[in-house]
């Protein structure tokens, strides 16, 4: 099963997100219900190994805290952007938690990606859309209202290959608390 650590997100942003799926060429935007903000990919992993990871999960204390959508970027370059994407503010409550899973999913020698941990939520992954094309999308989206969210759990995810892609769907949910006993 191919799995990952992230944060669902409330109806009410997956439809101001959506709302942001114009016509922009050579996008294919992410499907509502799959947008989240990853956390931790853990990729492939042997059925076995699933409640050992549950287990390791459970051991994560972090309060609960509010976060706030910034705005929109892209990965690649300007000239040949590859990925879509929603920014959130700086939030070192989310670092903590992020820092927390990393360390804990490493002590069972999973193989997990050690890049610096840039928190977005992608949107669309893009192929062929020129640098006056995104300049013109983003120049249409610029008057957007920021959004925030309170966060109180994050989710393992299962991601299933589909005819529309792959799909993720909530395997196990971990609440955060405001206090830490």
């Amino acid at each position: 099963m191919r799995l990952f650590v992230g944060l669902e997100l409330p109806l009410e942003v997956k439809d101001y997100l959506y709302s942001l799926q114009t016509k922009l060429p050579g996008a294919k935007w992410a499907l509502k219900d799959n947008v989240h903000l990853t956390l931790d990919f853990i990729g492939n992993i042997e059925d076995a190994l699933y409640e050992t990871i549950v287990s390791q999960l459970k051991k994560v204390q972090s309060p609960c805290f509010n976060l706030e959508l910034t705005q929109l970027n892209y990965f690649g370059s300007f000239e040949h952007p590859h990925i879509l994407w929603m920014g959130v503010k700086d939030c070192k409550k989310l670092v903590k938690l992020q820092e927390k899973i990393h360390l804990l999913l490493k002590e069972i020698d999973l193989k997990l990606d050690e890049r610096s941990f840039n928190p977005h939520i992608t949107i669309a992954r893009l192929k062929g859309t020129t640098a006056d094309e995104l300049k013109n999308y983003f120049q249409k989206q610029a008057a957007s209202t920021p959004l925030s969210f309170d966060v109180n759990h994050f989710s393992l995810f299962i991601s299933k290959p589909g005819p529309k892609g792959h799909r993720y769907f909530v395997k196990k949910r971990f609440q955060v608390r405001d206090t830490i006993s």
